[in-house]
């Protein structure tokens, strides 16, 4: 299998990264990419919400996924060090944004919970206890309800509740 890596130019810093597959280096333009000058001279936004370049004066195009990678990168790599907090998906940024609030939109909401699918698991063991996934994010300080619904209706398992009716006979369930 090989590698997939996105090449991500941050115009913030002026620095360019390979990201994906716990890969990533950094550097400044032009150390390792060469001269940028005119090498992706335009880009286009597609449908997959990512800008691709067209090559000027390289033998390669450019593909820049803002979001993708660099989102679940980020949230795998925070959910194996806090899962207590699901990987600080709603602790808040220097903005007063949590990572889920500046990361969702409208049109990109699909892909956001394919993301969070992948990174978080159905449920953790915190302390030595099996938690599901949605009591956890229901406990994050400045949780949101989409997240908490999601989980639930994924991880939601139905065996459990059923046999715990079948051996409540007068619980309100079964009326």
């Amino acid at each position: 299998m090989t590698a997939r890596r996105t090449l991500k130019f941050d115009t913030e810093t002026q620095t360019i990264s390979l990201i994906g597959d716990n890969f990533q280096t950094v550097s400044r333009v032009g150390d390792n990419f060469g001269e940028l000058e005119r090498k992706w001279p335009n880009g286009a936004v597609a449908s997959d919400g990512a800008v691709y370049c067209l090559p000027a004066t390289t033998y390669q195009v450019l593909r820049i996924d803002p979001f993708q990678e660099e989102f679940a990168t980020k949230l795998k790599a925070d959910m194996e060090e806090h899962p207590e907090v699901l990987g600080f998906l709603f602790e808040t940024n220097k903005f007063g944004k949590t990572l889920y609030e500046s990361v969702i939109t409208k049109d990109r909401k699909a892909k956001v919970f394919r993301v969070i699918d992948s990174c978080i698991p159905a449920s953790l063991v915190l302390g030595g206890i099996e938690i599901e996934a949605f009591i956890v994010a229901a406990s994050c300080k400045n949780n949101d309800v989409d997240v908490i619904n999601h989980l639930l209706r994924r991880d939601l398992d139905l065996s459990a509740l059923a046999s715990w009716s079948i051996a409540n006979p007068h619980s309100s369930i079964n009326r």
